[in-house]
């Protein structure tokens, strides 16, 4: 079962949700990934963090993504986050990542939004854009 996780300071919370992932066998079209994860019932979310299950581009390089569905800092906002996943359970390892570009695209209904960033670098000191 897929589940979506709920952090509430350094306690995780986790509970089912409509979750779909596509692994890196289905998704790779020369260098693009995709990664899709469903939210139901997105409006009624808490002023939480939300992270998304776990998904890789390589053996390497493991990835998350983050959301705060009333913003983090302005709560009339949705804040997302590509997160640069530890590679070891108790989060010493983390590779860097150099010149990525990633691209997130939101959803409800028929409206769309999608924000392209560029040669983003991710290591310990900045693990999320």
């Amino acid at each position: 079962m897929d589940v979506r996780t709920l952090r509430r300071s350094n306690n995780l919370i986790r509970i089912p949700s409509p979750l779909t992932a596509l692994g890196p066998n289905e998704a790779f079209q020369g260098s693009t990934f995709v990664f899709e994860w469903k939210v139901e019932s997105f409006k009624t979310l808490e002023d939480l963090e939300y992270c998304s299950k776990t998904f890789s581009t390589n053996q390497r390089h493991l990835w998350k993504l983050i959301v705060y569905p009333h913003g983090r800092k302005d709560k009339n906002s949705i804040t997302v986050f590509l997160y640069s996943a530890t590679n070891n359970a108790n989060g010493s390892i983390r590779f860097q990542r150099k010149d990525v570009t990633f691209a997130i695209s939101m959803q409800a209904g028929d409206f769309t939004h999608r924000i392209v960033k560029e040669k983003r670098n991710f290591d310990k000191k900045k693990p999320y854009h």
